[in-house]
Order: structure tokens, then C-alpha cells, then sequence
């Protein structure tokens, strides 16, 4: 399986998602598949070389939700890399890069991480965002929230309830597995040094 995962992202640190990103490289290339990567920007040098290690192919494109040059770059890569699944991350729903990917015939999965403050939108803005959202949402096989109020959210704002699954973001216990009561990760990795 090729999976492409685009992340409209500039990385500065190796904080929860990263550490996702890596893990799902290193799981695709140990089951023979390929973990295509799409930043903002290359994360800097310091960590980058996680990313190859776990086998990721790493890779850059603009970002802008109406943007052709944007879509126009997503839809040269999905023809480089020839992925299986493009999943977006921190990417507007209605956006072109979620429409160029769902007419390139691959499995194309949404996630939708921010939580988002409710907006003040008059009755026709709201059915007109409804609308919109149901249309775009209808295309993309599957959508993801972190959270049941996320997903509420989701299906209040017209996308279909059975495309919404709730998964849970993740802890990562192995950071914590050495540091003491009201102490941070990186302080346990000090104290050990």
C-alpha cells in the first residue's frame, strides 16, 4: 500500500504528530509499502533523517485552499509517487487540493483536527456552507475526527454521519516511562544524560 499524507504543516519540532508521521512511514515500509509525506516545507535537518530512516519519502508543495497552483502541485505528485490513499491533514475540506485528489481515483480520507469556536453565519450562509460541505464530503471515503465533539460538529456542518469515524488522538507512554511524578519528557532524558 502507498499512502501520501498531506500535511499542511512547517515542522519545528518532534512533538505528537511527527511522531505519527514516522510511525506510520516505518509501519508501511515494514509491510512492503511506501509512506509519501507532503510538508509546507522539509522538516529541518535535525530530525530529518527519522523520517528516511523509517523509509518516508519526503516531499513539498504549496498550500492554499483555492489555490490551482496548490491543486495543480498535489495532482503532480499523486502522478510521481502513484499512491494508493491520499489523506489530508490540517487541509481545508473545501479546498481544490481535496477535489483534484478525489478525481485522481485513489482512496482519499480526511482528517479533521481543529475543534473549531462556533461562527455567527446567517441562515443562508449556513445552508450554503452545509451544501458545500456535504458536496465535498460526499466524494472523500472516509473522515476522521479526534474527537465525538468534532464529529458532531462534522455532521451538523452537512457532512454524512456514516463517512465520520471518531479516532482518539494518542499518548505516547514510552516518553514518560522514566520521568518522575510533575516532571516533562525532556527532563527525565536530561537527568539520564
Amino acid at each position: 500500500m502507498n499512502v501520501m499524507s498531506v500535511l499542511n504543516l512547517r515542522l519545528r519540532k518532534l512533538g505528537s504528530l511527527e511522531e505519527y508521521t514516522i510511525s506510520l512511514s516505518r509501519s508501511l515500509t515494514q509491510q512492503g509499502g511506501q509512506s509519501t509525506l507532503v510538508f509546507k516545507d522539509f522538516p529541518p535537518t535535525a530530525f530529518r533523517s527519522q523520517y528516511t530512516e523509517a523509509g518516508a519519502i519526503l516531499d513539498v508543495k504549496p498550500f492554499a485552499p483555492f489555490s490551482w497552483e496548490s491543486a495543480v502541485a498535489l495532482l503532480a505528485l499523486a502522478r510521481r509517487y502513484k499512491p494508493d490513499v491520499v489523506h489530508f491533514h490540517f487541509v481545508n475540506l473545501l479546498s481544490l487540493d481535496v477535489l483534484v485528489a478525489c478525481m485522481s481515483r485513489v482512496q482519499v480520507v480526511f482528517s479533521e483536527h481543529a475543534s473549531d469556536v462556533a461562527k455567527k453565519r446567517s441562515p443562508i450562509r449556513w445552508q450554503l456552507l452545509r451544501l458545500c460541505k456535504r458536496s465535498f464530503s460526499s466524494m472523500v471515503d472516509q473522515v476522521i475526527a479526534p474527537s465525538h465533539y468534532v464529529n458532531a460538529r462534522l455532521v451538523r456542518e452537512g457532512v454524512s454521519a456514516r463517512r465520520v469515524t471518531t479516532i482518539h488522538n494518542g499518548v505516547n507512554f514510552a516518553k514518560f516511562k522514566d520521568a518522575s511524578v510533575g516532571e516533562y519528557p525532556h527532563q527525565a532524558r536530561d537527568r539520564t544524560r
